[in-house]
Parts: C-alpha cells; structure tokens; sequence
C-alpha cells in the first residue's frame, strides 16, 4: 500500500489542458462544479454525479479527485466500477485502496481527459444545473445499513485526497451535495436515524414561527412537517409576527399601545391618546391659554399674551424709563405706557434737571451771584450789585484810590491818581518847570 501525491500530477494534467485550449479557443472561465453521491434504486451500488452550475460543459475534464467515505466497523467495500464516457476521461481507483482512518474507512478515485466531451459522450455534454452521471461503483458484503458520502475531512485534506476538479486546466470545484447515501437495509425516520422515533403524528418543527403544534406528516423519505397557522385576532398577520396578536387593527403597540389606536386628529405628529389638544395642531397640552390659543409670550417676561396686562413689554409697577429727564420714578402705567413724576422743586414752572437753581423760585442759573441772590445791577454797568463795590457808581466797581463815585484820573501818566482839584494845580505850572522836575528826579 503506497500513497501518491497528486499535485504534480494535476499541474502537469492542468498544462496539458491548457495546452488544449490553445486550439479550442476556450480560455474563458469554466463553470463551477459540484459533486453529489447516491444509491442506486437496487441498493446494491453507489453512483457518482457531477453538476456545472454556472453554464454547460463539453470540453476537456483536465483531472478530478474525490473520496467516498464510510463507516470503519462496516463490513461493506467498494467493488468494480462502471464509468459512463470513458473515452472522454478515465477514472481509477487509488493504488492505496482502501484505508481506515479515524473510525472511517476511504476510497480515492482519481480521472484524468485529454478528449471533449462533446466528441466522445452521448449526450455530448454536461448540463447547466443538471446533475450528470459520471460512475457507478457496486458495494459488496453489505450488512445493516451504511451511510457513503463523498468527504473532505482532516484526513482527505492532509493526504491530497480532497474533491478537486479540472475543466480546461482551470480549478472549478464545486461543493459537494451533503445527502448521506445509504446502502442496505435503511429504515430511517422523518430524521433520516435508522430506527429513530422521528415518525409521523410526532413532535417537530417546521421552523415556521406561525405555526403551533407542529407534527411530521407523511413517511419518510417523504416527510414533512407542519403546524397551525396561529392568528388569534384574525388579521392575517400571526400570533408570532403580531405585536398586538388580540387586536385586529394592529400588528404593533406603537405610541398608544394594543387596543387604542394611534390616531392623530389634528396632524401634529402626535396620536390623540398623548395630546392634551387632539384637535389643535399647534399643541399637545392646554398650557396656559388653554388649547386653541397659543400660549405666546411676545416680550419674552415669562406670561403668556393671554394673562400678561401688558403683553408686548414690562407689566404695570415695572421700573422703566420714559426718557424724560424731567420725571423721577418711572413704572409702567397701567395703561402699559411709561411714565414719572414731574419734579419742580422750586415751583418755578422748570423742573429740576433744567434749573440751574432748583430751589430758588426767581433763578433758573446761578448767575453772577449764585442760587438764591438776586443777579441786580444798580448803576447798570454790567456788573452785578453782588460783584460791583460800587453799586451806584456805573463807572466804577472797585473804590479803588478815589473811591466810589470819583474817577481815579492820573493826568500826568505818572501812576498816581491825582485827588479832586489837583489837575487844576498841574495846568497852572509850567511846562519848563515841570520838565526841571523831571531830570531832578
């Protein structure tokens, strides 16, 4: 018993292929292929299948591989096989034979093509979908009842012995259909269990979540399993699916719950049973105005238009300011306008922030003499009494040297005012004299 390790050989088959398609003008992509294993209806031999899935195929099968499994404490082998269009691609059984591994016994079969198809098969081709025919292998010594499937296990992947194929040279292995195939006397369940208790009128499940009750119905290999259609409020939405299941109106609480509807009268947005104000679309509560009437606050001081007594600006008692300098302690009126109280300390007809002199009645400014002196002017020489040391004397308001009354006259420019009835003294001296003076001095 030998082990042979195929790679080499399936890139040499891969060239050869290729090399193939040089003149087939196929270079295109090569359908996916899957790979399916059944009994016979004799029972007495298993039969291997291939499917393209992706589009027909009739050119070269370059190489494939695949084994069957079963099980080890079986007394069943493979005996010899039937190829169907083997002067397409030849298939052989694994010089190693059988091998236990595992609790599970292998066969490997390997092909290899170097002809079309569609020049050497009757039919002359694979068909898209269709599950092909390619060999039939005879089970001997069967006893009991034994499942084959084709494998890919940790064994068949650490040994090369993985389903593999080749169309053209290029890698389009498939999946392999996981349907177990029995050789034997095989009484299975609804389970497809030898002997198992998966029978009709039994508990299952048919994976329908609307469905109670579920039993199996019919015998295998033609069970079924099924259930009652549960829609207590008779909506045609199931119990299972139904978020209201006793209510025939709803499959969901949503807003208002099962039962009530979620119905929005006025549009808001918001379902009756949550608005205060169903009819009104600008509310869902009364508020202060009650529903129907907005509750604007159109200046903004916290109450709304409908109990504010002054509802665009600062209610009645409000410190304000009314511009007028002349008022103190503005608030609003009771009309809502601003307003203060005339302030007039005086009595004079000019209120205080305009009197210069808000306490003396007969001044509105200080004047020359200030607040509460009267600005009087005597000799009407522009200066007040209170300012002029000369009252009486319009050419005077300092008694200066001659006193009031009398001018302080100085005829000699000599600085010094000369008394009444000097200037009459001076005239009478001559002017030679007068000039003797002067150098004396």
């Amino acid at each position: 018993m030998f082990h042979i390790h195929l790679n080499p050989l399936r890139k040499a088959v891969r060239a050869l292929g290729l090399i193939a398609l040089g003149w087939a003008g196929t270079a295109a992509a090569q359908p996916v292929t899957d790979i399916d294993l059944r009994p016979n209806p004799a029972g007495d031999s298993l039969r291997v299948y291939v499917r393209p899935t992706t589009g027909p195929f009739d050119q070269i099968m370059s190489s494939m591989t695949f084994t069957i499994r079963w099980n080890a404490s079986s007394t069943d082998t493979l005996g010899a096989r039937t190829q169907f269009c083997a002067a397409a691609f030849s298939i052989t059984q694994s010089p190693d034979g059988e091998i236990v591994n595992g609790g599970f016994r292998y066969q490997t079969y390997n092909a290899f093509g170097l002809s079309n198809i569609a020049d050497e098969c009757n039919p002359p081709g694979w068909v898209a979908g269709d599950w092909n025919l390619i060999m039939r292998v005879k089970v001997l010594n069967v006893s009991g009842c034994t499942d084959f499937n084709i494998a890919n296990d940790a064994f068949t992947a650490g040994n090369n012995k993985n389903y593999f194929i080749s169309l053209n040279g290029q890698d389009r292995t498939g999946a392999i259909e996981s349907t177990v195939a029995q050789i034997g006397t095989c009484n299975a369940d609804c389970l497809g269990v030898i002997g198992g208790t998966a029978l009709p009128g039994t508990s299952c499940n048919d994976n329908n979540a609307c469905t109670v009750n579920d039993v199996y119905t019919g015998v295998a290999p033609n069970c079924g399993c099924a259930g009652t259609f549960q829609d207590t409020d008779g909506d045609g939405t199931c119990n299972a699916n139904d978020g209201c299941p006793n209510d025939p109106n709803k499959i969901a609480p949503g807003v208002c719950g099962c039962g009530v509807a979620d119905t929005d009268t006025d549009g808001d947005g918001t379902p009756n049973c949550n608005d205060g104000c169903p009819n009104d679309p600008n509310k869902i509560a009364p508020g202060v105005c009650g529903c129907g009437v907005a509750d604007t606050d159109t200046d903004g001081d916290g109450l709304a238009n409908c109990v504010d007594p002054c509802p665009n600006g600062p209610n009645p008692g409000a410190t304000c300011n009314d511009n007028n300098a002349c008022t103190i302690n503005d608030v609003i009126q009771a009309n809502c306008s601003c307003a203060g109280t005339f302030q007039d300390t005086d009595g004079d007809g000019t209120c205080n922030a305009n009197d210069g002199c808000p306490n003396d009645p007969n001044k509105i400014a200080p004047g020359q003499c200030g607040c509460g002196v009267a600005d009087t002017d005597a000799d009407g020489d522009g200066t007040a009494n209170c300012n002029d040391l000369c009252p009486n004397d319009p050419n005077k308001i300092a008694p200066g040297i001659c006193g009031c009354g009398v001018a302080d006259t100085d005829s000699d420019g000599d600085g010094t005012a000369e008394p009444p009835g000097a200037t009459m003294v001076a005239r009478m001296i001559p002017t030679r004299l007068l000039r003797v003076f002067a150098v004396a001095a």
